[in-house]
């Protein structure tokens, strides 16, 4: 079960011996915590945190925002029965190049979509108000110490947490030789779970496996399969 963060608090603060001072506030741990939870999506695209959201489209509407938490789009669904399908990956500077200016153009069944920024663009512009899954990695949610209950957003994860939160806070007591013997546990933390997460199913969509708007591929492979959900 995973731990709380009271939990990972009070860990932490028994690694380092200190009671609640004002070098070991809960707000302080909880802050080398959330450093924690980011440097562990940065480093590896983990199961837990990979997600599919659901949105609708609006005719003649080509430009959308992603949802505020992604940190990696995998890729984007038109849902259209029979129809549906994944969308091809471009570049902004492809999209530019080739369609400078979309409002000029008539709208249709989107085939290919970039990603801009905090954006995503499609084209063509939709011809009806489709249903659209993005598929992407998010950002794992923040601890807030109004909240002692919560847990982390990757699971088997809180070991690495409390080792590099331990390490953060021995530093800033200045203590380097305890902050660099818990970096290290926080690196064998880190490849273990890693290690364990790698061997979890994973669905990852391929987006170029359609060829065009309306075209799956065959049935046994399913990542051509736009109805395919993992």
């Amino acid at each position: 079960m995973a731990l709380t963060l009271t939990q990972l608090i009070s860990r932490v603060r028994d690694n380092t011996g200190r009671s609640n001072t004002t070098t070991t506030t809960n707000a302080r741990i909880a802050g080398y915590l959330n450093d924690a939870q980011r440097v562990l999506a940065r480093r590896w695209m983990w199961r837990d945190l990979m997600i599919q959201y659901e949105t609708s489209l609006t005719t003649g509407t080509y430009r959308y925002a992603f949802p505020s938490d992604m940190k990696e789009c995998l890729g984007l669904r038109i849902i259209d029965d029979a129809s549906s399908v994944w969308l091809h990956d471009r570049s902004k500077r492809w999209l530019d190049q080739y369609e400078p200016y979309p409002d000029g153009r008539g709208t249709a069944k989107p085939a290919y979509y970039c990603v801009d920024g905090n954006y995503f663009e499609l084209f063509p512009r939709p011809d009806s108000d489709y249903t659209l899954y993005i598929r992407f990695s998010r950002w794992p949610t923040e601890f807030a110490t109004t909240q002692m209950s919560a847990t982390c957003s990757i699971d088997q994860a809180d070991d690495c947490l409390e080792a590099f939160a331990t390490a953060r806070l021995f530093k800033s007591l200045q203590l380097f030789t305890e902050a660099r013997e818990w970096t290290g546990e926080f690196e064998v933390a880190y490849r273990d779970a890693r290690i364990q997460d790698a061997k979890r199913p994973l669905w990852t969509p391929q987006p170029d496996g359609v060829i065009g708007a309306g075209a799956v591929g065959p049935p046994s492979e399913y990542w051509n399969n736009a109805d395919y959900t993992g």
